[in-house]
């Protein structure tokens, strides 16, 4: 497995969040880390218990090598291990406490070349990875990193638009076997807050050997967010679907009292769309809330995206429309799009006024599944894991929430 974007410097700290999946055999995991240059430096062996999770501080595993952790670093992260399947999860996440910034990475999908909605897109021939980009704040700006992990050179072009994917900017860059370039995105500081746009990544090479992340930062509120990417070709985009996604967990208003943030944190929901096929997408936006122990809901009205373009809507007054101008507490922001399969790449989350604290929410397509699960929680050294469960359907479901921690041992909650 290859991927897990990691950076450090003098302020910098970046782990690497191993957990097994399997609950009745141990696993042994190697792990590599490649810096900028390509150089290598293999790591201890880690031998995961059933259901464990271990931590490696890649600051401390850089100084076993010799290597000075206080240095401007980067790179990617390699994990050799041998099982049928993948029963391995893998996040990788780089902290700045003085700035109050963090990025997590995972490790990119691999590409099967045999399942049509899974194929790599190509423009012109070469590998065409779509992302989208918001501005909260006038002085948000970002950046991407692109890690090559082939043994050969690889060019890689970087163009970047506005809402109405206009071109604004373009970076070209080669990147040296299991080297890292780290493009920054300048031209979006000139841009004003409430800003949005996409961008395309295009690079020669083999489709699932270049890796992507990216993220927004603010080093001066400590806003930080990690730049979703569409990897993947759709299907035939002539042919119409319809497709659900769930935006679950949007905080709004007054914080909790019980998640003891400072007094007069208040939070507001935000949600970036960027459609990324030639065809246009018909949006049509939902809310669902609980008051009262009481499942609620609200319709509003429906727009459309079109090629190419992006959005950011205005949460507040998707709110507003629903009654929910002084509402307070979790909503749950549900889109219907009408338009070519796939062709919709999200953004959303929650952030306070002062863009100090930012809880990013992963967008997801509602479909049915056993089970679902997160890499890493921890509620020590001041830190908290929210995790929101919402039923889709319309009848009941049974849900039962495992717990799993240090030492292999797991506690199970079943919920009604």
């Amino acid at each position: 497995m290859i991927g897990g974007f990691w950076m450090i410097d003098a302020n910098s700290k970046a782990s690497i969040y191993l957990k097994n999946g399997l609950e009745t055999s141990a696993i042994t995991v190697n792990p590599a880390l490649f810096l900028s240059n390509g150089m290598r430096y293999d790591l201890a062996a880690v031998t995961l218990e059933p259901s464990a999770t271990s931590v490696i501080s890649i600051n401390d595993a850089l100084a076993k090598q010799g290597v000075a952790p206080w240095g401007i670093l980067s790179g990617y992260v390699e994990v050799a291990y041998s099982w049928a399947w993948d029963p391995l999860c893998v996040t990788v996440t780089s902290i700045d406490a003085v700035h109050s910034v963090i990025f997590t990475s995972g490790f990119q999908p691999p590409v099967a070349s045999n399942l049509p909605i899974h194929k790599m897109k190509f423009i012109e021939g070469l590998n065409t990875v779509e992302g989208v980009w918001w501005k909260p704040d006038a002085n948000v700006t970002g950046f991407v990193a692109l890690s090559n992990a082939s043994d050969h050179p690889a060019n890689a072009k970087l163009k970047i638009s506005d809402e109405k994917n206009v071109q604004i900017g373009q970076q070209s860059v080669q990147v040296s076997p299991h080297g890292t370039k780290i493009v920054q995105l300048d031209v979006l500081k000139s841009l004003p807050a409430g800003a949005t746009g996409g961008l395309q990544i295009q690079y020669t090479g083999s489709a699932n050997t270049m890796l992507i992340n990216g993220a927004l930062e603010d080093l001066n509120s400590g806003f930080s967010a990690n730049l979703p990417f569409h990897f993947f070709a759709s299907p035939d985009p002539t042919k119409q679907s319809q497709e659900t996604y769930a935006e679950l967990g949007l905080m709004t208003g007054p914080a909790d009292p019980m998640m003891s943030f400072p007094a007069g944190t208040t939070f507001t929901p935000f949600s970036v769309l960027r459609n990324v096929e030639t065809l246009p997408v018909t949006v049509t936006p939902s809310l669902y809330w609980t008051e009262g122990a009481v499942a609620r809901s609200a319709q509003l009205p429906s727009f459309t995206l079109a090629s190419f373009s992006s959005l950011a809507l205005d949460v507040p007054s998707l709110l507003a429309g629903a009654g929910l101008g002084s509402f307070y507490g979790n909503v749950n922001l549900i889109l219907d799009a009408d338009g070519p399969p796939r062709s919709l790449l999200l953004a959303s989350g929650s952030v306070d006024a002062k863009k100090t604290y930012v809880f990013q929410v992963f967008p997801r397509g509602i479909q049915e599944s056993a089970a679902k699960s997160i890499s890493y929680w921890s509620t020590g050294n001041g830190d908290d894991t929210m995790v929101t469960v919402w039923n889709p359907a319309d009848e009941a479901q049974d849900f039962l929430f495992t717990l799993s921690f240090t030492g292999g041992g797991s506690t199970d909650y079943l919920s009604t």
